[in-house]
């Protein structure tokens, strides 16, 4: 399913559709493809310095997406340090302590997934975006999940940056 869906994708990518229909198609196939709980789009905001969720995926989606939006600053908190270092984050298992100790506030509040991971769109040097996916069991990826995610990352970044 996944590298139909990636063929898809790429068809989009080379025709004239809109950078939002391939982000979408992007989303979505992360969602059923990795039969995700809830994946979700993060932009940055420079005027305000803060990653704000523009749309997603899955459960209760439509009324938490407008409360899902953090200030970037230098913290230990696992979306700020991924933001700022463009750091990929994988957590198979979210109540750990360790991990709990960098989960910000409003995370807590508002998605707490046993599973979850947290990719940066990278572009010139800068994070403009986030992907975020998450699981109500352990382990999110799989070894060539991982493989596809990278490659639906990459398609992301391609589209932000061809699709004006």
């Amino acid at each position: 399913m996944l590298k139909g869906c990636i063929a898809e994708i790429n068809e989009m990518l080379n025709s004239t559709s809109s950078i939002s229909d391939a982000i979408y198609t992007i989303m979505e196939t992360m969602y059923r493809g990795f039969e995700f709980n809830r994946v979700i789009f993060f932009m940055l905001d420079p005027n305000q310095n803060k990653m704000a969720a523009r749309f997603g995926f899955g459960e209760n989606i439509d009324t938490i997406l407008g409360d899902l939006a953090f200030n970037i600053t230098r913290s230990s908190d696992i979306f700020n340090i991924a933001v700022m270092r463009m750091k990929d984050f994988i957590v198979d298992i979210s109540n750990i302590a360790s991990v709990r100790a960098n989960l910000p506030g409003w995370y807590l509040k508002i998605l707490n997934a046993q599973s979850f991971l947290i990719y940066p769109l990278i572009i010139k040097g800068k994070c403009i975006g986030l992907l975020y996916a998450d699981k109500k069991a352990a382990k999110i990826l799989n070894d060539d999940q991982r493989d596809y995610m990278n490659i639906l990352r990459d398609k992301a970044i391609w589209a932000i940056l061809h699709k004006h």
